[in-house]
């Protein structure tokens, strides 16, 4: 069994909720990193890649977009599996969220 501590990466424009989310995983042994813009996120995913990313698009509407262009070279990194946070889900933004990756 794997002791290592399961990564995550939580990305938002809103620091608030970085904090917040971040304090809660890290309550439950979770290795968390943030990303507040967009940029940061795609270094830390090329980087040592978390296991987990939580996405606000709530907050960044555009995350679903960034998502869809983030399709890694064959091989270069694992799945990251991806959780989409959504401020008013609709089917049409749940459609976009599945369709650019988010689990």
């Amino acid at each position: 069994m794997n002791s290592l501590p399961l990564r995550v990466l939580v990305v938002s424009k809103d620091r608030s909720l970085l904090r917040q989310v971040s304090r809660f995983l890290n309550m439950f042994g979770y290795r968390v990193q943030q990303a507040a813009e967009m940029e940061h996120a795609r270094a830390a995913l090329q980087g040592e890649p978390p296991h987990v990313m939580i996405l606000d698009a709530a907050a960044n509407e555009e995350a679903i977009h960034w998502l869809c262009d983030q399709s890694p070279d064959a091989g270069s990194f694992a799945h990251v599996h991806t959780l989409m946070l959504l401020g008013s889900p609709t089917a049409r933004g749940i459609i976009d969220a599945v369709a650019a990756g988010a689990d």
